[in-house]
């Protein structure tokens, strides 16, 4: 949100100042997330389960994974621009972050680990007592920075998504890993932004 704002003070449209935005929250996470995105995009091009999880553990970014961080990339920026003003862009981001990272914190909790190594594995699952205070926390952001309505549409534009992903990884891969919840991540953040625009 600050980068937004610097951008747009020093006299930047709202799509460029939009495109450092996306930038900065890329060199802010070490784009851990779109890493996992793209793997968890490259291994549902796989023909069996093992063969998936394979495929998430190379390094090498396939034509699924360039396109589907090319999609996002340019859905954020989109997003971002069309909410306008440097106030918005910023409570926007700021729910989007909770929200998305309560997504992951859900999914980590309802899905098995696919397997025994990795991130996530590692990380363990998340009790019921972390699980609800993470949502809590979500909703406290969200409702005095958006006012009800939209907070109510940012949490369903992250839900709907992060399910979807979710069920997908379950069916094609067993459950969740680290790509996952990375995937995650930023498909409930761009539904957040997405409902809040539409509202805005």
């Amino acid at each position: 949100g600050l980068v937004y704002a610097l951008a747009v003070w020093l006299g930047c449209g709202a799509w460029l100042a939009a495109t450092l935005c996306v930038a900065a929250l890329v060199l802010f996470t070490g784009s851990l997330h779109e890493d996992g995105l793209g793997d968890f995009a490259d291994a549902m091009g796989g023909p069996n389960r093992e063969r998936r999880l394979a495929i998430m553990h190379d390094s090498q970014a396939g034509n699924f994974a360039i396109v589907a961080l090319l999609l996002l990339f340019a859905a954020r920026i989109g997003v971002i621009a069309e909410l306008g003003t440097p106030e918005r862009v910023g409570s926007a981001l700021l729910v989007a972050a909770a929200v998305s990272r309560t997504a992951m914190v859900i999914v980590m909790r309802l899905l098995p680990t696919a397997r025994t190594d990795g991130l996530s594995a590692g990380a363990g699952r998340p009790g019921d007592a972390t699980t609800i205070s993470a949502a809590v926390i979500a909703i406290l952001i969200a409702v005095p920075l958006l006012g009800f309505t939209v907070a109510v549409a940012a949490l369903l534009g992250a839900a709907v998504p992060a399910i979807v992903l979710a069920a997908v990884a379950h069916g094609r891969l067993g459950g969740q890993t680290g790509d996952v919840l990375g995937a995650v991540q930023l498909v409930a953040e761009f539904g957040a932004l997405f409902a809040v625009a539409l509202l805005s």
